[in-house]
């Protein structure tokens, strides 16, 4: 079964949501790193991800 992770900002998987997160996030938009960064899942980092990054790692975590 696929289990949807409770912190969706939480990209270093520590936990929550926090300023390691931003940076790691940030990082892999910088680099295109799209298996990161592509938050929409349409084949590109671009602002709309990040957008969408900053909405996530807004939420409780």
């Amino acid at each position: 079964m696929f289990e949807v992770p409770s912190c969706l900002g939480d990209v270093d998987c520590d936990g929550d949501a926090d300023s390691d997160d931003f940076f790691a996030f940030l990082d892999a938009f910088t680099n295109g790193d799209s298996r990161t960064c592509d938050i929409d899942r349409d084949g590109d980092c671009d602002a709309d991800d990040f957008f969408a990054y900053l909405d996530l790692f807004h939420l409780d975590c």
